[in-house]
């Protein structure tokens, strides 16, 4: 069985930034994509049907297969490369559910977008991408968006020059070696 690279996308042009760098791993190592889409109420929405004493599964139902057409889309450009691709779509906050995916189907890495939040907006909005490189058990490769792109799916290829890896001189840091190590190799890069 070939290897796999979650790709979490939540709808944005920003998350789907990592796609192109993913897409670019998987044909370098080969891997399968696993496009992988969480779904939850917010607590404010969830809180206000409780007391209208309404029944949440028809819109949970709504946004799982709101989240099945939008994967099914991306997927469907990703196999047009000519690369195996998958999608899950899951229940649960989004860096709880990216984390248990992870742990329990053992897909060995995880490429996703960074918003880059700064300041108020980060501690308003939280980070999905910074709870996920806290939790995962596995590698996380952040891809840094940028605002104002159009496009759905960044038509280029995401260059890639170097890989840093911030060692300290203990065991535990040099554990990543081995991860990174065929990383660069599918990339071409230092």
């Amino acid at each position: 069985m070939e290897t796999q690279i979650l790709v979490p996308l939540d709808g944005s042009r920003l998350a789907e930034q990592a796609l192109r760098c993913a897409m670019t791993l998987a044909q370098g190592l080969p891997a399968e994509v696993v496009l992988f889409r969480a779904v939850s109420i917010p607590s404010d929405v969830q809180e206000a049907l409780d007391r209208a004493g309404l029944n949440p599964g028809p819109l949970i139902e709504h946004l799982e297969a709101e989240a099945d057409d939008y994967l099914t889309a991306i997927a469907r450009f990703v196999q047009k490369t000519g690369l195996s691709v998958c999608h899950v779509v899951q229940g649960g906050l989004a860096a709880d559910a990216i984390v248990d995916y992870v742990d329990h189907m053992d897909v060995p890495l995880i490429v996703m977008a960074s918003h880059g939040y700064t300041g108020i907006k980060r501690w308003t909005h939280g980070s999905v991408a910074e709870r996920v490189l806290q939790s995962a058990s596995v590698p996380v490769l952040l891809v840094r968006a940028k605002e104002g792109v159009s496009k759905r799916i960044p038509a280029e290829e995401m260059p890639c020059r170097r890989i840093l890896v911030p060692l300290d001189g203990s065991k535990l840091a040099e554990q990543v070696l081995p991860a990174v190590t065929p990383i660069a190799k599918a990339l071409g890069c230092e």
